[in-house]
């Protein structure tokens, strides 16, 4: 089943007549008139209806898709809620760790319900500041709604991302080591 968003639009209309010096007086006295109320739209102005219709549930978005044990990759994703959360195993949360509109979708008790780890993130020091767990998205989030990347983006992340970690303890510090999963030397 989709999703859909249907628009109605009812359109009212009377004609006033106005004595005046120009087109743009008779408009200003008439806009004035109706924001004083002298000028009311009844049901028997009503002229017209539009409806418009767009489906919202099966939008797609382009992302970088991060899944533990896994290469980064691209992959186009459905936008409803319940298609993010499918993805994420559970309630979303965003987080914004980088220096444009893009954000990171997880899941916001993934850390709690112990998923596998995935990957680290990093500020511009390499310094280790969060640990990515479960099966987490990038994506665009300038506006409203997630978005897709650009392919500039998806470039980019793809590579910054590409592999997955695992982490060991070394004194005090978290330290992260990236593997590649296609090559088996990194199960010794």
């Amino acid at each position: 089943m989709n999703t859909y968003e249907v628009t109605i639009t009812e359109t009212l209309e009377r004609k006033i007549e106005v004595e005046a010096e120009s087109v743009e007086e008779a408009q200003r006295r008439v806009k004035e008139g109706w924001e004083n109320s002298d000028y009311i739209l009844l049901p028997d102005d009503f002229s017209d209806v539009n409806f418009s219709t767009k489906e919202i549930g099966n939008q797609k978005i382009k992302v970088v898709l991060l899944e533990p044990g896994k290469i980064a990759r691209t992959a186009e994703i459905g936008t409803s809620l319940k298609d993010l959360q499918e993805i994420v195993d559970g309630y979303i949360e965003t987080a914004h760790f980088f220096d444009e509109p893009v954000c990171l979708v997880c899941n916001e008790e993934g850390k709690v319900r112990e998923l596998p780890i995935n990957r680290g993130i990093y500020d511009k020091n390499k310094k280790l500041i969060d640990v990515i767990v479960g099966t987490a998205f990038i994506c665009d989030c300038s506006g409203e709604e997630f978005g897709s990347l650009s392919d500039e983006q998806i470039k980019k992340y793809t590579k910054e991302l590409m592999y997955p970690e695992k982490f060991y303890f070394n004194g005090n510090e978290i330290v992260g080591k990236k593997f590649n999963p296609n090559n088996r030397e990194h199960e010794r």
